[in-house]
């Protein structure tokens, strides 16, 4: 499997746009738009045109299975709620509070524009920046150094642990089934749309529920 790291974006003054768009993303707050279309521009600055560009990044979107998006985006979605929710149980049965993410809780006091730019943020940038990084960029780092279930297990810890400790057990499944899914077909298109599902269909049950 081709990582990432081994391309061309890491030739010349693209790795520096690479690792710039990688600490405005994560370090910077409300960078991650930024972030992603610098990581564009370097690809597109490495091919030929904006759809060389995509697929330099790992994205094909004439390659999509949407066998993967129709029938595992629900069962990743229940075996990760319902492991969320045990864990929920289990901590309080224990006198610990589960304390959800941020994201979740500030989504609903929001309104308006603010409320329209979260769910964009989450449901459209996340799912493509965090697949890119994660499943492809962390995952094929790692994969040089330990073989590909370390690799997968480690990137997937490491997006639970970034996200939320309460949540681990539930984000772990997601990110394995994730990552399963990349290294199957080597396309982020299944991925990022199996991710942005996904936080739709948290984003609904958020609303539902309260």
């Amino acid at each position: 499997m081709e990582a990432l790291h081994s391309g061309r974006l890491w030739s010349g003054g693209r790795a520096f746009i690479v690792l710039a768009a990688l600490l405005l993303s994560y370090f910077i707050p409300g960078g991650n738009l930024a972030g992603l279309l610098m990581l564009w521009f370097a690809a597109l600055t490495a091919s030929d045109d904006w759809r060389a560009a995509l697929r330099e990044l790992g994205f094909n979107f004439s390659g999509i299975k949407w066998g993967w998006i129709i029938f595992g985006t629900p069962g990743l979605f229940i075996a990760s709620s319902l492991a969320q929710w045990l864990t929920r149980v289990g901590l309080e049965s224990c006198g610990i509070e589960y304390k959800t993410q941020f994201l979740a809780e500030y989504f609903l006091t929001l309104s308006g524009w603010r409320l329209i730019w979260l769910t964009f943020s989450i449901v459209i940038i996340a799912p493509l920046l965090e697949e890119l990084v994660f499943r492809r960029i962390i995952f094929g780092w790692l994969l040089k150094f330990i073989g590909a279930t370390a690799a997968a297990l480690l990137t997937s810890l490491l997006f639970g642990l970034l996200h939320s400790v309460y949540q681990l057990p539930g984000l772990l499944i997601l990110a394995l089934g994730w990552q399963y899914a990349y290294i199957k077909s080597g396309n982020l298109a299944n991925n990022a749309l199996m991710h942005a599902l996904n936080n739709a269909l948290t984003l609904i049950l958020l609303l539902i529920t309260g």
